[in-house]
Order: C-alpha cells, then structure tokens, then sequence
C-alpha cells in the first residue's frame, strides 16, 4: 500500500531530524528549534510516533518495499525507543510511567500481527 510507504517515509524523516537535532546542531540552532521539538519530544512524542508507523508497517505493509522500509523502521524505533529510556530517569507519576513503556504494546502488537500474517500465507 502507498499509504503505508508514505507513513514509514514520514516516520523516517522524523528520526532522522531527531537525530540531527540532537547530535549535529550547534546549540544556538538547538535553542530556535526547541519549540518544535519540544512537540515532537525525542524521548515521547517521537518514538509513539515512530513506533506506530512500525506498527502500521506490520500490519499491512506488503512486497519487497515494504519489508525494507519495515526494517529501516525498525532500526530506527529501536533506537529511538532505547533513547526514550533516558526519559525513565525523570518519571514522577505512574501516568509518566505508561508514557513510556511504549515499546511494550507496539513491539506485542507487531508480533500478533506478523503472526497472524504468516499463518494467513502459510494456509
């Protein structure tokens, strides 16, 4: 499906512009920036970002595009998902908790649905 190109495409562009703003700009340019990040946050908004867009690939990515894209996607959820860890470091309530136990119900969901895919081939 197109659609789910587009979302794995988008979901990279975000990575990559996490890492860029993180790693590559001067701090100066960090500071313009921080309100745009401060919304699309590497340790929360960007990984559910990232890690949606690895389920949806999942769940219906299909043909050879679709499984490179899905492990590009991966590499960079899992990444993005170790980075967000450094978020546990600050966790005050439980409701921050669940923020960012992400990784649990993508990386569940993504399993159910690769399985229920192979076992729909197989049949």
């Amino acid at each position: 499906m197109k659609a789910v190109k587009i979302i794995d495409a988008i979901c990279i562009v975000i990575f990559v512009l996490m890492g860029v703003y993180i790693f590559v700009l001067p701090n100066a340019t960090q500071d313009l920036l921080l309100p745009v990040f401060t919304i699309i946050n590497p340790y929360m908004t960007g990984a559910w970002i990232m890690g949606i867009g690895f389920l949806v690939t999942c769940l219906w990515g299909k043909g050879r595009a679709g499984l490179v894209l899905g492990i590009v996607l991966l590499v960079c959820y899992l990444i993005t998902a170790f980075v967000s860890l450094v978020g546990l470091m600050v966790v005050t309530t439980g409701l921050d908790l669940l923020w960012y136990l992400h990784p649990i119900p993508i990386v569940i969901g993504c399993i159910v649905a690769i399985c229920r895919k192979t076992r729909g081939q197989s049949s």
